[in-house]
C-alpha cells in the first residue's frame, strides 16, 4: 500500500509542474504586453508634450534597447521619390558619429542614406512589406554593404558591426494606408525570436502613428511657415479678421505703406477704422462673406482721412470661421484710368466732329467703331452699321479687291491706300479713297483696322482737258 500511495504523490507531483509553466508563460506575456504598451505611451505623451523627433527617436532606442536586450531601434524614412532611406538621427546615433570622427579623423557625413538600388535589399524588404529576422551572416553583410555609397562608411560600418558581434537584425517596414514610408530595425548578439518579431511589429505600428502625426504637424508648420513669408513678402495689404471682423493680423506691405504700428490695429474692428464701410454697406456685405463662404470684390472702400486720398481695392474671402482681405491700393491706376477716359472723350469728340469718314472693323470686316459723318454719308444710323459688315456697302465688281488689299496689310506693311466705289441708299454709285491701316498687340497680331476715307466721285468723273494737237 505504501509503494502505490507514493507513486500516487509522485504522479501529481509531475502532473503538477506543466500548469505551473503554462502559469509563468502567460505572466509573461503579460508582462511583454503591458512593457510595450508602456513604450507606445512614453512615445506618445513625448510627441503630445511637443518634444523634438529627435528626442523622440532617443526614447524609441533607449526603450527597445532595454526591452530587447539589443543595441536600440533605428528608423529609416522613404524618401519622396521612393529611391533612398535616411537614418534618422537620435542623441545616441548622433554621439557614435561624433567618436568615429574624433577618433578615426575621418568626414562622416551628418545625412546617412541606403539608396535602393533594383536588387537592394532594403528595397526587397519594403516591396514585400511584411517584419522578419535575419539571422545569416552574408545576408547582414549584404544589409550592411548597402548602408551607403560612401567608401569610407563602407569600410568603417562592417568594422563596428563586427565589433559589435551583430548576429541577428529584426525589421519591420514602417506602413501608412498600404503606402511604404520607412523602416525600423534592430540588432543583436543573440538570435531573435519570433515572440520577439511580434512584439516588435507592435512597438513599430505605434512609431508608425507617431511619425504620420509628427509628419503632418511639420507639414502644416511648413505650410504656414511660408504663407506667412508669402503674405509678408507680398505687393499686397493682407488683413486677417475674426468672425466678428476685429483684425487679428496685418502683414509688413500694410503697415508700411499705410504708416501704421501693428499694435495700434491689431484687436480694432474695421468699422472702428473707417465709418465709412459701414454707411456704404461694406460691412453688411463683409458680414454675408463670412455667413455664406461666397467670396466678394469691392471696387472703392472707404479709407480714414489719415490714409490719405486712396482708392482701395479689397476681395474678401472666408478661410475657415475667419475673414481675410487682401487689399490693392489701386489710386494711381484709378487716376490713370480717369485720364484715360477724358482723353478718350476728347479724342472721340474730335473724330467726331471730322468731315472725313471714319470707321473701324474687325478681320471679318464688321464695323465696331463708324463717326458721325459716316452716318451721314451712308444714311443709316450708328447703331444699324455697327455689328454689320461694310462690304456690303460696297459696290460688287470691288468687294474682291477691297478684301484683297486689306487682307494684305501687315507688320511689314501696315498701311494701304485703295480706291473703291460704294453704293448710297438711294442706288446711287459713288467713288471713295480710303487710308487703311492695321492695328496690331503686343505679339504682333492685327487684332483690328481703321479706316478714313473721303468721297473723290468728282475727282474721278471730271474730264481731262484735250491735249493741243497743233503743238
Amino acid at each position: 500500500m505504501k509503494k502505490k500511495r507514493a507513486t500516487i504523490k509522485k504522479s501529481r507531483v509531475k502532473n503538477q509542474k506543466p500548469r505551473a509553466k503554462i502559469k509563468d508563460t502567460g505572466a509573461d506575456e503579460h508582462k511583454h504586453l503591458l512593457e510595450d504598451m508602456s513604450i507606445i505611451h512614453e512615445l506618445n505623451t513625448a510627441t503630445a508634450r511637443g518634444d523634438n523627433l529627435e528626442t523622440i527617436l532617443d526614447i524609441l532606442a533607449n526603450r527597445t534597447k532595454k526591452t530587447f536586450h539589443s543595441y536600440g531601434a533605428a528608423v529609416y524614412l522613404l524618401s519622396p521619390n521612393k529611391r533612398y532611406l535616411t537614418l534618422l538621427l537620435n542623441p545616441g546615433i548622433m554621439k557614435i558619429i561624433r567618436n568615429l570622427r574624433s577618433t578615426f579623423k575621418i568626414s562622416i557625413p551628418d545625412t546617412l542614406t541606403i539608396v535602393l538600388h533594383e536588387d537592394s535589399y532594403y528595397r526587397n524588404i519594403l516591396d514585400l512589406g511584411k517584419p522578419g529576422i535575419v539571422d545569416d551572416s552574408r545576408s547582414i553583410h549584404r544589409m550592411i554593404q548597402e548602408f551607403n555609397d560612401n567608401p569610407v562608411l563602407n569600410k568603417i560600418i562592417p568594422k563596428i558591426h563586427k565589433f559589435l558581434q551583430i548576429s541577428s537584425v529584426m525589421y519591420c517596414p514602417l506602413i501608412v494606408e498600404d503606402e511604404p514610408i520607412g523602416i525600423i530595425d534592430i540588432s543583436r548578439k543573440n538570435p531573435f525570436t519570433k515572440n520577439d518579431l511580434v512584439r516588435f511589429e507592435f512597438i513599430a505600428q505605434g512609431v508608425v502613428s507617431i511619425l504620420s502625426l509628427r509628419k503632418s504637424q511639420q507639414a502644416y508648420h511648413e505650410g504656414r511657415n511660408l504663407f506667412t513669408e508669402f503674405v509678408d513678402l507680398a505687393d499686397q495689404g493682407f488683413v486677417f479678421c475674426d468672425g466678428n471682423l476685429n483684425i487679428t493680423n496685418v502683414n509688413d506691405y500694410l503697415l508700411r505703406e499705410f504708416n501704421i504700428r501693428k499694435n495700434d490695429i491689431l484687436g480694432v474692428n474695421l468699422v472702428d477704422i473707417s465709418l465709412g464701410i459701414l454707411e456704404s454697406g461694406v460691412y453688411d456685405a463683409l458680414l454675408k462673406v463670412l455667413e455664406t463662404g461666397e467670396p466678394a470684390t469691392f471696387d472703392k472702400v472707404p479709407t480714414p482721412p489719415e490714409f490719405g486720398d486712396r482708392t482701395l481695392r479689397v476681395k474678401a474671402r472666408r478661410i475657415g470661421d475667419n475673414l481675410i482681405l487682401i487689399v490693392d491700393d489701386i489710386t494711381d491706376r484709378h487716376q490713370e484710368e480717369i485720364q484715360l477716359r477724358e482723353s478718350e472723350t476728347v479724342l472721340r469728340s474730335v473724330v467726331e466732329q471730322q468731315t472725313e469718314l471714319i470707321c473701324r472693323f474687325t478681320h471679318d470686316k464688321i464695323l465696331t467703331f463708324v463717326n458721325a459723318a459716316y452716318c451721314e454719308y451712308f444714311g443709316q444710323t450708328k447703331w444699324e452699321l455697327i455689328g454689320s459688315s461694310f462690304v456690303d456697302l460696297i459696290d460688287k465688281k470691288d468687294r474682291d479687291f477691297v478684301i484683297a488689299e486689306i487682307d494684305r496689310l501687315d507688320l511689314d506693311h501696315p498701311v494701304g491706300i485703295l480706291e473703291e466705289r460704294v453704293i448710297l441708299p438711294d442706288g446711287s454709285i459713288r467713288w471713295q479713297q480710303w487710308i487703311n491701316r492695321a492695328i496690331f498687340d503686343e505679339a504682333g497680331t492685327i487684332v483690328e483696322y481703321q479706316s478714313v476715307g473721303r468721297d473723290i466721285t468728282d475727282l474721278k468723273t471730271k474730264k481731262k482737258p484735250k491735249k493741243n494737237t497743233k503743238e
